[in-house]
């Protein structure tokens, strides 16, 4: 994917097979959580019970 493709709330497929959810946009980092979990308690809002993780210019 294109850095111009992500928005905030954007579910993506991430390299290793986990979906994660897109939370923040920087000018060349993404911001998102791993959604591996199925307990929906963890993605409510802010702030989140899951860990965020950043995908830099590389990742993405």
């Amino acid at each position: 994917m294109q850095h111009s493709e992500f928005h905030i709330g954007l579910e993506f497929m991430a390299s290793g097979g986990f979906w994660c959810q897109c939370n923040d946009i920087g000018t060349r980092t993404i911001l998102a959580i791993r959604r591996d979990r199925d307990d929906l308690n963890w993605y409510q809002k802010p702030p989140y019970i899951a860990k965020e993780e950043v995908f830099d210019e590389h990742e993405i």
